[in-house]
């Protein structure tokens, strides 16, 4: 006997001494506990059931599909589509554990082609919520109508219905009052959804998709052979114009779909689609090969360009499997794809002109100038100063990293231990328009001028200019901005919010507003551009942000799009003011985003680097 069933075996004697069994440890879970189990890992909210259902219509070849939610989703949700529909018998067997018509042996898990595989999807459903399927094959006289109830089967018979199949689902997690109540509002489960079946259609454009919401129809988007026609539906028509078709096919991958010009960029992620073998994805990898082929074409580090990246390769060179709800993948080669991509879009917006183009001299090319000596005069130090300048840029330009940048950043430097509202910086000059150079009695320092005006520009907004509203600016040209369903719930939320920030607006028409005034300090940039970015930051803020902190999230956008930019020239006046606002500020060494404004390089040190003590 080996050790493991010796040691089984003493499990399951009686133990003399104490006259009774010894107890198991490990004991195996009932059938309605592991179902439930089971369906968390694979439910997480009802827009999890709906991407379930929607990509079980699409394997079964639906070319309509119609999603109706009632509350959000958790009183009922209908999925309609007309796809080949279901014997009466595959009705049945669609929701036993393990069932699936997508797969036949182990090794279709390494080439999967369709959508819904896991194997857990329908059962998982049926396991928290009432469910019934109507569904009928087109060659069959008779439809089939499954009631099924925390996954038993409570009633089976024969319907007349038309082809395809229509699955509605009641009272979602009725029998798990704990995951209910971690759910978010109806609106914002509702916008969860919307989201869902507006990546649906921008991918699947050959099949329309419709969403009605408490009876009010949210989404349309017609069935097309022209994938623009989808962006269009989707960003509106004002959006979808700057966006610029990218194309890439080889034997093994063919890459296509749509990015947005770098004027036309949003303050997050969130409008990023990709999508390998029609199936939507996130992956750092070809986020960042995307980022990077934008690279110096985009206004500001934290900008990000829009993108629908429709990828279509060998099954075989990617797993599906990674996570139940399968929006994560991984590739077989990962760095060939990331290559490709960046290529591709690269040389999209190098045709269209809107990439620079740098040319780089060698580094030892890069020779910095003599420093004036002590006879010189005022005109030769000034030339000196502007050899500097050129020099410096040209250094910024050779440094600039070819590969991406490690995901792990840098800490940032020290900040100065100094007492601010007992210090007065004299500007000294403008490094690349970018930095100010500025001397006090404790040093030499360097201030970040964007990062400086959004904190001073913050201050001010938070404590109101002494007690009176945000100042206004109303619109000769008012402007119209099309949302998502998403946004617009937020939006219409935080209608009081955003009209005491000093954004007047309007419906106009679905999904549609007309903004007819912006606050002040934005009248002089992009205001659209920094509306949009606003409505960004209330809906990543939207569930997880009391209202007082939602303001200040927006505060903080607002402050950053009307900051004085990088590149921006100053006169000496204007520079002598930033730094004398930035000095009364709170928390004049960081920026609203916790990143350094001032770097201090103190008279000791400078000495020390001379080599004077």
């Amino acid at each position: 006997m080996n050790a493991w069933s010796s040691s089984r075996y003493q499990l399951l004697t009686i133990d003399h001494q104490a006259g009774s069994f010894m107890p198991n440890r490990i004991l195996i879970l009932p059938e309605d506990v592991a179902s439930k189990i089971a369906a968390g890992e694979v439910i997480e909210r009802p827009a999890s059931v709906v991407k379930e259902l929607v990509e079980n219509a699409l394997d079964a070849g639906a070319r309509r599909v119609e999603v109706e939610a009632v509350e959000g989703g958790k009183k009922l949700i209908r999925v309609r589509d007309d796809g080949c529909g279901m014997s009466q018998q595959d009705a049945v067997l669609a929701f036993q554990r393990h069932a699936t018509s997508k797969i036949q042996s182990a090794e279709d898990l390494f080439r999967i082609r369709t959508l819904g595989f896991r194997g857990e999807a329908l059962p998982s459903i049926a396991a928290i919520a009432q469910v019934e399927v109507v569904t009928r094959e087109a060659d069959a006289d008779a439809g089939t109508r499954v009631v099924i109830e925390g996954g038993a089967v409570t009633d089976l018979k024969e319907v007349g219905c038309p082809p395809g199949t229509t699955v509605t689902v009641k009272n979602l997690f009725f029998n798990t009052p704990a995951r209910l109540k971690f759910l978010k509002t109806d609106a914002t489960e509702a916008g969860h959804i919307s989201e869902l079946l507006s990546r649906f259609a921008l991918c699947h454009h050959d099949v329309a998709f419709s969403l009605v919401h408490n009876g009010q129809e949210i989404l349309r988007s017609a069935a097309t052979s022209d994938p623009f026609a989808a962006v269009v539906a989707i960003y509106g028509r004002e959006t979808a114009r700057h966006f610029l078709p990218i194309a890439y096919v080889s034997p093994s991958i063919k890459i296509r779909g749509f990015i947005s010009k770098p004027q036309i960029t949003r303050a997050n992620r969130s409008h990023q689609n990709f999508f390998v073998n029609g199936r939507f994805v996130r992956s750092r990898a070809l986020s960042r090969a995307l980022s990077e082929g934008y690279h110096g074409s985009l206004h500001g580090h934290d900008r990000h360009p829009m993108a629908v990246v429709m990828i279509d390769l060998d099954p075989e060179l990617v797993d599906v499997n990674v996570h139940p709800t399968k929006i994560e993948v991984r590739f077989t080669r990962e760095w060939e794809i990331y290559s490709l991509l960046l290529k591709t879009v690269r040389e999209t917006l190098e045709s269209a002109q809107l990439t620079p183009h740098f040319s780089v001299p060698h580094l030892e090319s890069a020779v910095l100038p003599s420093p004036p000596s002590s006879s010189s005069s005022p005109a030769s130090a000034s030339s000196f100063g502007v050899a500097l300048r050129q020099a410096w840029q040209q250094k910024a330009v050779l440094t600039q990293p070819d590969q991406p940048p490690s995901l792990d950043a840098p800490p940032p430097p020290p900040l100065p231990t100094l007492e601010p509202k007992r210090m007065h910086l004299t500007p000294v000059g403008q490094i690349r328009n970018t930095y100010i150079l500025a001397e006090s009695d404790e040093g030499l320092f360097i201030v970040n001028q964007h990062r400086a005006h959004e904190r001073v520009i913050l201050e001010q907004a938070l404590m109101g200019a002494d007690g009176q509203p945000i100042q206004v600016q109303r619109l000769v040209i008012p402007f119209a901005v099309t949302l998502s369903h998403r946004e617009v719930e937020v939006v219409e939320a935080s209608k009081e919010m955003l009209k005491g920030l000093g954004f007047d607006l309007d419906p106009f028409g679905q999904n549609s507003y007309i903004v007819r005034s912006v606050p002040l300090v934005l009248a002089r940039c992009n205001y659209e551009e920094a509306f949009r970015d606003l409505v960004d930051e209330l809906v990543s803020t939207a569930t997880t942000q009391q209202l007082d902190e939602r303001r200040k999230s927006a505060l903080i956008t607002m402050s950053c799009r009307s900051a004085i930019k990088a590149g921006d020239p100053l006169r000496p006046e204007e520079i002598q003011k930033l730094l004398d606002d930035l000095m009364q500020t709170e928390s004049p060494f960081l920026c609203p985003h916790g990143q350094p404004i001032i770097i201090s390089i103190s008279h000791f040190e400078l000495d020390k680097k001379f080599e004077r003590i």
